[in-house]
């Protein structure tokens, strides 16, 4: 085992030197003068990168105020559709077979 590894060492050695020699090639292929363009590339990347994530949070921020809004309004509506309710109960004007539907109880009207 400790020859295997020794000789991947020397052999990762020969191949720094050889691509050393070759004109500046790295392992890739690609010349080493190119480091610089991809690095300017990869920053462009990291930059839009950011600033998209922060787009995303905004974004979701909305939409979270826009759904708490949407439950204040809900809460509010069913406040609303309660005290009309106890009003027509009260009056006697409000007929009881259309609580259970309204509520979203589940129940069917009667087959006729």
């Amino acid at each position: 085992m400790r020859l295997v590894t020794a000789a991947l060492c020397i052999m990762g050695v020969l191949i720094g030197i050889v691509g050393g020699l070759t004109g500046g090639y790295t392992l890739w292929g690609q010349e080493a003068t190119e480091v610089p363009a991809l690095r300017g590339e990869l920053e462009k990347t990291r930059s839009w990168l950011l600033d998209e994530i922060s787009l995303s949070d905004e974004r979701c921020e909305n939409l979270q105020a826009g759904l708490t809004k949407a439950q204040a309004d809900l809460v509010q509506t069913r406040r609303d559709l309660a005290r009309s309710r106890a009003i027509l109960e009260a009056s006697g004007i409000a007929r009881p077979d259309l609580h259970a539907s309204d509520a979203g109880e589940g129940t069917r009207p009667a087959s006729r």
